[in-house]
């Protein structure tokens, strides 16, 4: 259950694809009330932290992946 407070956190299964063509299905940490949008277009972190990662290099991996090699990022909640 998410209070409001500073350290809640939700996560938000995601769809990502990357420059080489690679596609993640996995899962994103975002704080209450952040939006999946929010992660990518404020602050200043180059990276996003995907867990509970589907890809063809295998599955519940936990990868860093590099804000600038992103394509497109879909939502699937």
């Amino acid at each position: 259950m998410n209070t409001g407070d500073d350290n809640s956190i939700n996560s938000k299964e995601v769809l990502i694809k990357t420059v080489d063509g690679e596609v993640l299905k996995g899962k994103l940490n975002l704080k209450f009330e952040e939006r999946v949008s929010d992660l990518f277009t404020q602050g200043e972190d180059s990276f996003v932290i995907l867990f509970d990662v589907s890809y063809k290099g295998g599955k519940n991996k936990t990868l860093f992946i590099n804000k600038s090699n992103i394509i497109f990022v879909e939502p699937l909640d």
